[in-house]
C-alpha cells in the first residue's frame, strides 16, 4: 500500500491515540483501513481536511447520544415525580 504509515505513525500525526482510531474505524468513521501482510493495521497519511470532517461527525454522532440520554434521562425523571407523589398522597392518608 503505497503512501501508507504504520498505527504508531498515525496516530502521533493525527493527535488521536492508537485507541481512538481503532474505535473511529470500528464505527466506520475510518474506512479504508489497509493491512500489512503480518496482519497490521496501515493507515494512509491522514490530510487536515481529513481529520476536521472525522472530527465533525464525530461530534454529531456524540450530540446526538447526549439528547438521546437526556431525553431518557427526562423521562425518568418523570416517573420518579409520579412515584414520589403517590408516596406523599398514601403519607397523608
Amino acid at each position: 500500500m503505497t503512501g501508507s504509515i504504520p498505527p504508531s505513525q498515525a496516530a502521533e500525526q493525527s493527535g488521536f491515540s492508537l485507541d481512538t482510531l481503532r474505535y473511529y474505524e470500528r464505527i466506520g468513521l475510518l474506512d479504508d483501513i489497509g493491512r500489512a501482510p503480518s496482519g497490521r493495521r496501515r493507515f494512509r497519511e491522514p490530510t487536515m481536511t481529513e481529520r476536521l470532517t472525522l472530527l465533525i461527525e464525530h461530534d454529531g454522532r456524540v450530540r446526538r447520544r447526549i439528547a438521546a440520554l437526556q431525553a431518557e434521562r427526562a423521562h425518568l425523571q418523570e416517573k420518579i415525580g409520579w412515584y414520589r407523589s403517590r408516596l406523599q398522597a398514601d403519607d397523608a392518608r
